[in-house]
């Protein structure tokens, strides 16, 4: 759980899957040494300085003989730091892939924020500057596919994806490798996260429950009470930022418990596409929200407010329920109840309106496209460095060496102790297992239960260690990962999600943008934003009606119709 996809860490957890499909199956049958694939020679990127290594064994983690020299620009989370004489290239990993891989990473580019990313990728494809690997987004990944600068990595997956890397990466049922597959050719490994962890849940302070005599939240309604309730004396009843939808303290689960899904898209009852945020059901829960709002349940400042703003008044004591994600006990909540250790936040699953069970909705999403640069001589380097990670971490033989010295570190904590420095963000990238987390809770809470953790593997001993830290000696540090691991924990909450495919849903659209998209899509969020905070604060109802006529004639209907073309592409 030590990456858990945390806001204050940035770690987005990366790789979980690329199915091969009956839609690229023609693509199974080439040849694995074809298309220039692993381990042969070809034409020298620009950017490497020795691609002339071959692997001893030419297996999936052979080592390369001599080393090559692979370059990469990727972001680099700000929150990460170095130990003393560390950089980028020179670390833990660094010398592991040198000396067990034949590997050397080089990033010419350095650590670039990941505010600074998008600009500094751009740059470097607008001047033909790219390295051997580059972590792309979506639009970029089209624009170098259209520009024919990528490799395809279907041979080299063929020939070196471990069972272990391929079960990994095989988990979603082939969405992900459509989206970065196109004619047949996979022009990048992907990596998507697991949908488990993207839902969203409802957080409340049973501590003010409990002072005030109020049930559990088991409907709309009850939310509406509590929320009500709890804005009494400067406090805030349900938390919102300013960016209201898809980010972080979110009207994602109070939509959804009136059945919307606002910036999703779902099927209709002729099982075509439709956008979320055009639907009546979304008109109902900005009304509903509008209440709320004009009743003094939601902070009337929240329209300005960044997350990291609200975060601040979680940690003053001031709001008492928000929708959210799993690892909220992390951040903003170990804030709060450093301050104020009578707080008690609990997890809940979002609530309905009425009859009909609500839902979340996840994305399949991934924290980018990991492509090689036309002409470099080793693109299967990717596809090893991938079941290098894999084989360290997920394997049956993983060693706690391992896990102490490539994953997370015990240094000075400069008063005289020790504390765990996390290292797995100097990767080149990550392979993660998407249920991982749930496995964790299930094997933690077993521990937990029965006393003996001699079963559990390297990173569930260290969560476990973490909890009974917050359990035996109220340890603030151990209190997020009981909140997420512990009895109780947000991953009790997903995994009852999980149990049953009619529990959830999933965003129908999970390709790359359209072409009105591309054109139009910042125009209509960025308009659909502003109606929807005027609302919520008291622009008319009415306003909504107008705003779904805008965002199909501004583009919205062209795209409704590419989006169900897509779709009847990928089902074909």
């Amino acid at each position: 759980m030590k990456t858990l996809t945390l806001r204050k860490t940035a770690a987005s957890v990366l790789l979980a899957s690329l199915i091969l499909t009956a839609a690229c199956s023609g693509n199974n049958s080439q040849s694995a040494g074809s298309n220039n694939s692993a381990g042969t020679s070809g034409t020298n990127s620009a950017a490497n300085t020795d691609t002339a290594g071959t692997a001893n064994e030419d297996g999936p983690i052979s080592k390369y003989n001599p080393p090559i020299t692979v370059s990469m620009i990727r972001p680099f989370d700000q929150t990460a730091t170095f130990q003393p004489g560390e950089s980028m290239e020179k670390n833990n990993w660094a010398t592991a892939l040198e000396q067990e891989l034949g590997v050397i990473m080089k990033y010419p580019w350095g650590p670039i924020p990941g505010g600074q990313y998008e600009d500094k990728i751009n740059i470097a494809i607008a001047s033909n500057q790219l390295p051997d690997i580059s972590q792309l987004a979506a639009p970029q990944l089209k624009q170098l596919v259209d520009a024919g600068s990528l490799e395809d990595l279907y041979p080299a997956y063929n020939k070196y994806a471990t069972p272990l890397l391929k079960k990994i990466v095989e988990a979603d049922g082939g969405r992900a490798l459509k989206t970065a597959t196109f004619d047949g050719k996979l022009m990048a490994l992907t990596v998507p996260n697991g949908i488990g962890d993207a839902f969203g849940m409802l957080w409340v302070r049973k501590d003010w429950l409990d002072k005030l005599g109020l049930p559990e939240p088991k409907t709309m309604q009850d939310v509406q009470n509590i929320a009500q309730a709890f804005a009494k004396d400067g406090k805030i009843g349900l938390a919102l930022d300013k960016d209201l939808i898809g980010n972080t303290f979110t009207l994602d689960g109070f939509a959804n418990g009136y059945h919307a899904y606002p910036k999703k898209w779902i099927k209709d009852s002729n099982g075509k596409l439709v956008y979320g945020s055009i639907q009546p059901e979304m008109r109902t829960a900005l009304q509903e929200a509008q209440k709320l709002y004009k009743d003094g349940a939601m902070d009337k400042e929240f329209g300005v407010k960044t997350a990291d703003t609200v975060a601040q008044d979680f940690a003053a004591g001031k709001i008492g329920m928000t929708y959210g994600a799993m690892f909220f006990p992390l951040w903003p909540f170990a804030d709060n109840k450093k301050n104020d250790p009578a707080a008690d936040w609990r997890p809940y699953p979002i609530v309905s309106v009425d009859g009909k069970p609500a839902m979340p909705i996840a994305d399949i999403s991934s924290s980018g496209y990991f492509a090689a640069k036309k002409g470099f001589a080793h693109p299967e380097v990717i596809i090893k460095l991938a079941n290098f990670y894999a084989e360290k971490f997920w394997s049956d033989h993983s060693t706690k060496e391992d896990y102490a010295k490539l994953r997370e570190i015990t240094v000075d904590d400069g008063k005289g102790g020790k504390k765990s420095v996390t290292v797995w963000f100097q990767a080149p990238f990550m392979v993660e297992s998407g249920g991982k987390n749930q496995d964790n809770y299930i094997a933690i809470n077993e521990a937990l239960k029965t006393g003996d953790a001699s079963k559990l593997n390297p990173e569930q001993t260290s969560n476990y260690n973490d909890i009974k830290k917050w359990l035996d000696n109220k340890d603030i540090n151990g209190y997020g990962y009981n909140g997420v691991f512990g009895k109780g924990g947000s991953e009790g909450i997903i995994l009852n999600y999980l149990q049953n495919e009619n529990n959830y849903l999933i965003n129908e659209f999970y390709g790359s943008a359209t072409a009105t998209m591309a054109a139009r899509k910042s125009t209509l969020d960025k308009m659909e934003l502003e109606v929807f905070t005027k609302i919520i604060m008291g622009a008319p109802i009415e306003d909504f009606d107008k705003f779904v006529q805008n965002w199909n004639k501004l583009g919205g209907e062209q795209i409704t119709k590419e989006v169900n073309d897509w779709s009847a592409s990928v089902n074909s």
